[in-house]
């Protein structure tokens, strides 16, 4: 029976996956074994697979096979033959109510499974930023968060009729007037108005921190956690004529972002291999940026919804460890800072240890003066949740 044999290959999956490498980069090592599986196939055990995570510690009693029954039923909203083969033999559950809201599915099994509390997704609410409701942040781990893209002053109108012309649906942030979500699976690199640098991908959250960064013209900033230079290209669209350093440890990245830049038109910076947990000498001299954005190394908690497979296997004990890094890196990058000007103070963390209170410790022991801070709320908009601050350096 097919099926049975789809379903097999997901449980073993999940009993062969030990969190001690992304969930994705596991799947794409465990297709290259199984090559006898074909595209749909792939797609499939790759959403039941990240199903199963999305419940986080829920009824961690029941069976790994019980449980993806369950995920499925909950998550689900498209009827097949593994959908309902699943549903009707691993469980109590109805499956011609995959149709029903969330709310209304998320009763049904709490009356088939008095143990069920949505709440144990998410195992680490004592550490929960101010701001946060519990209760959404919680059931948005039981949807998939859309791909966002950032579209180019002037590229708007072209990049759109590419979409609809390869009936790519999307949804316009009410907010952010060139940010547009477009559901995960859709392969967007392909698009020739990708190749030619008129949208990025970018989280609507991540966009939403541009509106702290405020640059002047003629002024030098540095992006010091850089990453692939997103930051850096929404700094650059809000002023042209800026100088930019960036700054990473991986020169995979830094490679990557290099090139990012010149197919945006971004000439004006400079790239620096650097690590800052300790003192360098590689840097400028004191007060040497009008600004620095620091996007900093975190838990990640607020992008778990779209590497769910953190719910099980992140460690408590790691919150300190990055709050650790995160106070060193703050502690190194200020002297570089002119007084009077800002640091752009960023997590996609959803934890008050790495947010209000690193904040916190940057005004009452590093000198700045806080201007404002946000909690940037993406779970409740398919997309990540963020944690922002403008801090002075006075």
């Amino acid at each position: 029976m097919k099926e049975k044999n789809q379903f097999y290959q997901v449980t073993e999956a999940i009993r062969n996956y030990n969190g001690d490498k992304p969930l994705s980069f596991f799947l794409n090592a465990w297709f290259r074994q199984h090559r006898n599986m074909g595209s749909h196939d792939r797609k499939t055990m790759r959403t039941f697979v990240y199903n199963y995570f999305r419940l986080g510690k829920c009824l961690s009693d029941l069976s790994i096979e019980e449980r993806i029954a369950i995920a499925t039923f909950t998550i689900s909203n498209k009827r097949d033959s593994l959908v309902d083969y699943c549903i009707t033999n691993l469980t109590s559950l109805p499956s011609e109510n995959i149709f029903l809201s969330l709310d209304e599915k998320i009763k049904i099994i709490s009356q088939c499974y008095p143990g069920f509390d949505f709440k144990n997704i998410f195992s680490f609410q004592n550490y929960l930023s101010d701001h946060i409701s519990a209760e959404e942040f919680y059931k948005s781990f039981l949807i998939q968060p859309d791909v966002w893209i950032r579209v180019r002053e002037n590229f708007k109108e072209t990049v759109l009729d590419e979409l609809k012309k390869n009936n790519i649906e999307f949804t316009q942030a009410p907010d952010l007037p060139n940010a547009f979500g477009i559901s995960n699976s859709t392969q967007l690199e392909n698009l020739k108005t990708f190749e030619k640098g008129y949208f990025e991908i970018q989280d609507r959250s991540s966009q939403k921190t541009g509106a702290f960064f405020q640059p002047n013209e003629n002024e030098h900033w540095w992006d010091c956690c850089a990453g692939s230079g997103g930051k850096s290209l929404l700094l650059s669209e809000q002023e042209k004529n800026i100088k930019i350093t960036v700054s990473d440890t991986r020169d995979a990245i830094l490679e990557n972002l290099k090139k990012r830049f010149h197919k945006a038109g971004l000439n004006n910076f400079e790239i620096k291999n650097l690590d800052l947990t300790s003192a360098n000498s590689r840097l400028p001299a004191a007060d040497s940026f009008d600004g620095i954005i620091a996007d900093f190394p975190c838990s990640g908690s607020g992008t778990w919804a779209r590497t769910p497979e953190m719910l099980l296997y992140f460690n408590e004990s790691d919150i300190e460890k990055f709050v650790g890094i995160q106070k060193e890196i703050l502690k190194n990058i200020t002297p570089f800072l002119k007084k009077g000007k800002p640091l752009i103070y960023i997590t996609c963390s959803v934890f008050k240890n790495e947010n209000e209170n690193i904040v916190d410790y940057a005004v009452n022991n590093l000198g700045f003066r806080l201007e404002k801070m946000e909690l940037v709320t993406g779970y409740d908009k398919k997309a990540d949740t963020l944690f922002t601050a403008r801090l002075i350096r006075i």
